[in-house]
């Protein structure tokens, strides 16, 4: 097992391997890392977008009247849903709905396809902040029982409302799965590639070499009478054709050798 180790064979495939794991991991991280990068810095906020101005034409379909009316007058809430409905029905939205407070408690004044009306529900801090300014309010990216999400929210002015849009961001989560796949997908196969030109190379180098050890170890004991053929024309077949000179020479000068001592018998 030691010589094992310690074979010329052992060594290349070894340093050949070493190699490539190094630069298949280096290879690997940097897929990784650049996927990542342009889910974050291009994916995402190109979503984010969207979903903003997805929010700016929701809010063109509440006027403030409307919605302080709704907390009143049920017609008028059937209304303010019959538009969450289609809206969320033409964009595909997860949930689109309106928050609001009534008589200082926190409910759900709107709920697209669900009968949600002046359902108390605490506001989340997004919903609270979003209450406090003008400015559009992005959740980041949360997990719940249904799934991952992103959402944003937005003050209808003159009233103390907020409107709320959830969309879905699975796709995200499902994009980084894959990108994380291809990249160790990759990297498996490669090593199996390089694994594979390892063991030819090693086999194209050692092979050789054995040979011309076995043949060596033969001619030692005293058996000058096998041949060994050179098939490449490297180094090592130099090396072959050269032992193979020397045989020849060895053979010619123990032939005079011999006819001599018969000569001197």
């Amino acid at each position: 097992m030691l010589k094992n180790r310690k074979s010329l064979k052992t060594k290349i495939l070894f340093s050949i391997l070493s190699i490539l794991l190094l630069s298949t991991t280096i290879f690997t991280v940097i897929l990784f890392s650049v996927s990542n990068n342009l889910v974050e810095k291009y994916i995402l906020p190109q979503y984010q977008e969207n979903l903003g101005l997805n929010m700016n034409n929701f809010n063109t379909l509440f006027p403030a009247d409307l919605v302080n009316e709704a907390k009143e007058n049920e017609a008028t809430y059937e209304e303010l849903l019959a538009r969450t409905n289609d809206f969320q029905k033409e964009l595909e939205i997860e949930n689109a709905y309106i928050m609001s407070k009534v008589d200082g408690e926190e409910v759900i004044l709107v709920l697209g396809n669900a009968e949600e009306y002046l359902t108390p529900l605490a506001f989340t801090p997004d919903q609270a902040q979003a209450l406090q300014t003008k400015e559009l309010i992005l959740s980041d990216i949360y997990e719940d029982d249904y799934g991952k999400h992103i959402s944003t929210f937005l003050q209808i002015p003159g009233t103390d409302s907020v409107l709320g849009l959830d969309a879905d961001a699975d796709f995200i989560s499902d994009m980084n799965t894959t990108l994380s796949v291809l990249a160790f997908s990759v990297a498996i196969l490669t090593m199996i590639i390089g694994a594979v030109l390892a063991i030819f190379v090693a086999r194209s180098i050692v092979n050789p070499i054995k040979n011309l050890v076995d043949h060596t170890e033969q001619v030692a004991q005293g058996d000058l009478t096998k041949t060994l053929a050179s098939e490449t024309k490297d180094e090592i077949g130099r090396l072959v054709t050269s032992f193979s000179v020397m045989q020849q020479q060895l053979q010619t000068t123990l032939g005079h050798v011999n006819e001599t001592a018969h000569h001197v018998a």
